[in-house]
């Protein structure tokens, strides 16, 4: 370094206009990782503006299980924030060209287009998580967009050409993935729901398989009576939704044991409303019901006429005291 500096006091070394970002030796990931995964992973604009410029300074020391870890936290990103996660690729994409190319292979568009969840997830959750970047891709109008969906597309075609010739062997993880927390909209989204708004409906198993494994007992209440709701005024929405958590794939059970046909239609908390009230409730849903013809319509409507029965029979015995709460009206 004594020589360099001496060449460039007489002038003899024409510096370079790159950057050249230094990583201390051994180095393999930062202090705060957990922090910036969770942050990548849910999206947040500020982390993602800034994270071309960590990967520079980091990326070529990591290890094959940290690569991965943010490779996997970008591509749940780019469903979240598809245009701060497109603007980091492209970013990566253009870093010194020629240069570095082990590097932006790691993390360039073409890494994260071309989809491993494969082999990470799930059969069904790697086309439940293709499904909804290919949507928000073609949303988008990003000039790297297209070139991602269209990796997305081929990296899917050669998925089931492996499949069908046997070669390929599905991950175990489910998608989505649950939160650690319960979020600060969950409250909107249960007027929604009980609304029976059809966004909200249509939404009903990802809020179920993010939000459900962290619901407190309280929360838990006022999804069922929201569902049940939804359930009476909107049944042939909520039918579809429900067939979609029955064929959940993970292993959390509590969502089948609090959230699939057999729980919704069960009249859930019918003894915190007023008699008159759960009867006009089992009617009006029963009557819904009996207008669909889904899958799991009869399942619906048996488990609704046997929690009715249940219902009437334990409060002529025990004589239980009815709740004060009222089910709307059509």
């Amino acid at each position: 370094m004594n020589d360099l500096n001496v060449d460039d006091t007489h002038g003899g070394i024409a510096w370079g206009t790159e950057k050249y970002y230094v990583t201390a030796p051994g180095t393999q990931v930062p202090d705060n990782w957990p922090a910036l995964i969770e942050q990548v992973t849910r999206g947040d604009p500020e982390t993602l503006k800034t994270l071309p410029e960590k990967v520079f300074a980091f990326g070529l020391t990591l290890d094959g299980d940290h690569t991965s870890q943010l490779n996997h936290a970008l591509r749940l990103a780019l469903i979240k924030a598809t245009p701060q996660t497109l603007d980091a690729l492209s970013i990566i994409d253009h870093h010194q060209a020629g240069k570095h190319t082990a590097l932006i292979q790691r993390f360039n568009t073409d890494s994260m287009c071309t989809l491993s969840v494969g082999f990470y997830y799930d059969k069904p959750s790697a086309f439940r998580y293709y499904q909804k970047a290919t949507q928000v891709l073609k949303n988008s109008k990003y000039k790297n967009s297209q070139h991602c969906l269209w990796l997305m597309s081929k990296t899917m075609e050669a998925f089931n050409e492996e499949e069908q010739h046997g070669g390929i062997k599905w991950g175990t993880r489910f998608y989505p993935e649950p939160a650690t927390a319960v979020p600060d909209s969950w409250p909107t989204y249960i007027t929604q729901l009980t609304q029976a708004e059809p966004g909200a409906i249509k939404a009903l198993p990802d809020a179920v398989f993010i939000t459900g494994p962290v619901l407190s007992y309280e929360q838990l209440v006022e999804f069922h009576i929201a569902a049940s709701i939804a359930l009476m005024k909107a049944p042939a929405l909520m039918l579809e939704a429900l067939m979609v958590i029955d064929a959940y794939s993970g292993d959390n059970p509590r969502i089948i044991q609090h959230f699939d046909t057999y729980t919704v239609c069960g009249i859930p908390s019918a003894m915190d409303h007023t008699k008159a009230s759960v009867i006009r409730y089992y009617r009006q849903t029963k009557q819904g019901l009996e207008k669909t013809a889904y899958q799991n319509t009869q399942q619906c409507l048996w488990m609704l006429n046997e929690s009715m029965d249940e219902i009437m029979a334990d409060a002529a015995r025990s004589n239980s005291k009815w709740g004060t709460l009222t089910y709307p009206t059509q």
